[in-house]
């Protein structure tokens, strides 16, 4: 794959004087972009970078007067001043493209929605990158034992390429899902391009990471939603009707670990950690 070029806006989190700054930079793929990007803001001064819209460009983008910080990558020389404000920290693996949609990015923040239909409860979650395996986890727990894993490879990760669904019953425990997840967070927690679930028999419950970077749980039985709810108010997570996610109305990139391997290499690490080949798609909200 021929390198590309990408701006990415890097943003600096600081609590007392936040700016952001342009980068344009060269690499193969997106997460690579972000990976470079970030990396040169850590040693161009920034000390809590974060890069909030990104989008392929063309090099006739790049801007005569840029600073040039190593081999394919330039910043703009102006960094954009603005007023302390809490901003959501999105999940490595998603990204807000510059164009504008339905959605605003800027109303995104933490916390989840819960509804019912035909028998089914869905809880999702919206949660900052630094939270999103704790809650995670934090959810798995309410369950003594899990009944299978599943990984759904996304069509939208290569062209003419299909969803394909693997699943390990073996992981039996959040323990053993904690331990996968912790050993690979490029391929699962980093990747953009795949949904993780766990299965419980208790309600017949899912418990998913999704390709958005969501977690979703849903199930058939309102005592578990009750107690999903009740352990996320008690980490302090709001419950709102009206919830703002990158999924809903957002012009976005999906992305991955430049530490990942490729689509067909992904394909293969997740057989020789125990995956096998699964045809049935776990159950779906009903729209």
């Amino acid at each position: 794959m021929a390198p590309s070029t990408f701006a990415c806006l890097v943003e600096e989190r600081s609590a007392t004087a936040p700016f952001a700054q342009t980068a344009w930079v060269t690499s193969r793929d997106m997460g690579g972009a972000i990976s470079k990007a970030l990396k040169a803001a850590s040693e161009s001064g920034f000390t809590q970078p974060a890069v909030v819209l990104a989008d392929p460009c063309s090099i006739k983008d790049l801007p005569g007067d840029g600073l040039r910080h190593g081999r394919g990558i330039i910043f703009s020389s102006t960094r954009f001043t603005f007023p302390p404000t809490k901003t959501f920290e999105f999940p490595f693996g998603i990204v807000p493209s510059y164009a504008e949609g339905e959605g605003d990015p800027d109303r995104i923040s933490t916390g989840f929605k819960r509804r019912s239909k035909r028998g089914l409860t869905e809880i999702e979650l919206c949660t900052a990158g630094s939270s999103l395996l704790p809650d995670y986890l934090a959810l798995l727990r309410q369950f003594r034992r899990l009944k299978a894993c599943w990984v759904c490879v996304h069509a939208h990760w290569q062209r003419r390429a299909v969803d394909v669904l693997y699943a390990n019953e073996r992981l039996r425990s959040a323990s053993s899902v904690a331990a996968l997840l912790t050993a690979e967070p490029a391929s699962f927690l980093r990747n953009g391009f795949v949904t993780f679930t766990a299965y419980s028999s208790n309600g017949a419950t899912n418990i998913s990471i999704t390709d958005h970077k969501l977690i979703v749980v849903l199930t058939r039985s309102p005592q578990v939603a009750d107690r999903v709810q009740a352990r996320l108010e008690r980490r302090g997570v709001r419950q709102t009707r009206q919830l703002a996610t990158i999924e809903h109305g957002v012009h976005h990139w999906h992305f991955k670990d430049p530490r990942a391997p490729s689509r067909a290499r992904y394909i293969q690490m997740i057989r020789n950690l125990g995956f096998k080949r699964w045809r049935t798609a776990p159950p779906k909200w009903p729209e």
